[in-house]
């Protein structure tokens, strides 16, 4: 996993020294997975799939992961996002794959513990909250890419295992999920755990003051 997170910082590397031209969204990467951009628009923009549908630049996404090819994007309702902040999401072609990202305003920095920042996250979210209620094993760990710091997460109940990545940044919480089922968790570990390490906020030039603002707001 320590390769697949540098490769993540490549990756951005690479994107924004492109960033004025458009491209395609997702990107199909050719070896059978796809590279999701993502908007973190607001509630009142949604009713769609969390990325902007047409060819655009890199300066209207907020963040980005990548899924297997053969995964479906699936719409976001308007409460969803009011309620929960889901931005984006994809499900498998199994029942219980599924890989969603959350994206709620106010945010400056990651604080607390990591237990307890995952824990206020799921006042919103109820999947999540039976998930912790539920967990027969419970990991956190930390980690860093670039200068970004990730909060990260496995929760393994009796039927599933959900891996997260939390971060905040641009005055902004994001937070990826990747659900499966556990026995097809077992054989094939290595593409959850893709998924949910290409995920990765993209760098903008004005999220200092971003977070500034959001840290004066909160005062």
């Amino acid at each position: 996993r320590r390769a697949a997170l540098a490769g993540a910082g490549l990756v951005l590397a690479g994107i924004n020294s492109g960033r004025a031209s458009a491209f395609d969204n997702p990107q199909d990467l050719g070896d059978g997975y796809l590279r999701f951009f993502g908007a973190a628009g607001t509630a009142s923009s949604y009713g769609g799939y969390g990325g902007n549908e047409q060819s655009t630049g890199l300066d209207a996404y907020r963040y980005l992961y990548e899924v297997p090819d053969n995964f479906d994007q699936t719409k976001i309702g308007k409460i969803e996002k009011a309620t929960q902040g889901i931005d984006s999401r994809w499900r498998g072609l199994s029942r219980g794959e599924e890989v969603y990202v959350v994206s709620i305003p106010g945010f400056a920095k990651l604080k607390g513990e990591r237990d307890e920042v995952l824990e206020n996250l799921a006042v919103s979210n109820i999947d999540l909250q039976d998930k912790l209620y539920q967990q027969l094993d419970y990991k956190d760990y930390e980690k860093t890419v670039g200068e970004q710091k990730y909060y990260c997460y496995e929760l393994q109940t009796e039927v599933d295992i959900t891996l997260v990545s939390i971060t905040a940044y641009g005055g902004r919480f994001y937070g990826a999920f990747v659900t499966a089922p556990l026995r097809k968790y077992e054989d094939d570990k290595g593409k959850y755990e893709r998924i949910i390490d290409s995920f990765s906020i993209i760098e903008k030039k004005n999220a200092a003051l971003e977070e500034r603002l959001t840290i004066l707001a909160n005062s």
